[in-house]
C-alpha cells in the first residue's frame, strides 16, 4: 500500500522549517523561530508564508558570501522548498485546530531533520 501524501498543512509546517533554516544559514537570524512568528503563520498561513519565500532568493545568495559549506547547505534548502509548496500550489489562509498540530508536527520533523547536518551553520 502506498504512502498517503502529507496533509497541506503538514507540508507548510516543513516548508516553514525550511525557511526558517536557509534564513538561518543565509543570515545568521532565527527570527522565524520565534514563537510569535509561528503563531502569525498558524493563523494565517497564506499571509506568513509568502514574506519568507519572495526572500528565499536574497538568502541563498547571503549564505553563498558567508562561505562554502554556508552555500551548498543554502543551495540543498533552496531546492528542498518546491518538495513543500502545496501539491496544488496553494497556500491555505488558515487553518483549523487539527490542521494547526499537523502544521506543528511538519515543522518539528523538518527541523530534527534538519539540525544534524545545518544546525551549526545556523549563527
Amino acid at each position: 500500500m502506498p504512502d498517503a501524501q502529507p496533509s497541506t498543512a503538514y507540508r507548510c509546517g516543513q516548508l516553514y522549517a525550511t525557511l526558517h533554516v536557509l534564513c538561518s544559514v543565509g543570515t545568521g537570524d532565527r527570527k522565524l523561530d520565534r514563537q510569535e512568528s509561528r503563531d502569525k503563520v498558524l493563523k494565517r498561513p497564506e499571509d506568513n508564508l509568502n514574506p519568507p519565500l519572495r526572500e528565499a532568493a536574497q538568502y541563498l545568495i547571503k549564505a553563498r558570501r558567508r562561505g562554502a559549506d554556508h552555500g551548498k547547505a543554502a543551495d540543498e534548502l533552496f531546492r528542498a522548498i518546491a518538495d513543500f509548496i502545496p501539491v496544488n500550489g496553494k497556500l491555505p489562509t488558515s487553518l483549523g485546530e487539527g490542521e494547526k498540530g499537523e502544521f506543528t508536527k511538519g515543522f518539528h520533523q523538518q527541523m530534527a531533520e534538519y539540525a544534524p547536518t545545518h544546525g551549526r551553520l545556523m549563527t
